[in-house]
């Protein structure tokens, strides 16, 4: 929404410390001294000084809709989008992020829910189930196998060797 704050304090007394004066959808994913802003276009929110954040440029995203998942993994987010795909970004230096693969499932326009990663593996959860992927080449994304569910499940979570999937509340 239009005027999105930032808050701080105890969680019983909330303290607005900051609004954005322009409108944002989707969710915030933070990352050490910047946070990305999901929904359309993905763009970083430099926060150094909470007080004062501010919006960068969508870049190599410029365009894209709907941010669903990230995960960031070093100087690499692995971005699952709406209509996008999964988007596998470097933003080692967020006034320039730059696109280095681009995967596409078979089916579902390209809809990537939830994305998790473990080293170049990542894990994400389409419309039609679980999509394993190796990403040690960013810009030749190969799929390593999926798995359909019949009812759906919510987000993905790996520790070590475990996949943890949460079932959506229906």
């Amino acid at each position: 929404a239009q005027g999105t704050g930032a808050a701080a304090g105890f969680p019983s007394r909330p303290i607005r410390i900051a609004n954005l004066d322009e409108w944002v959808w989707g969710d915030i994913f933070p990352a050490g001294d910047y946070a990305y802003l999901g929904g359309s276009p993905f763009r970083p929110l430099d926060v150094r000084d909470p007080s004062r954040p501010v919006v960068g440029e969508a870049g190599a995203l410029s365009g894209s809709w709907g941010t669903l998942g990230v995960s960031f993994v070093g100087p690499y987010a692995v971005v699952g989008q709406e209509w996008g795909g999964l988007q596998i970004l470097d933003v080692s230096d967020p006034a320039r992020i730059s696109r280095l693969g681009v995967y596409r499932p078979p089916s579902d326009y390209g809809r990537i829910l939830y994305v998790d990663v473990h080293r170049t593996t990542v894990y994400t959860r389409d419309g039609y189930g679980l999509r394993i992927l190796d990403t040690s080449d960013p810009s030749e994304v190969i799929s390593l196998g999926h798995y359909g569910w019949i009812s759906g499940f919510g987000e993905l979570l790996v520790q070590g060797t475990v996949l943890y999937a949460g079932s959506p509340l229906h």
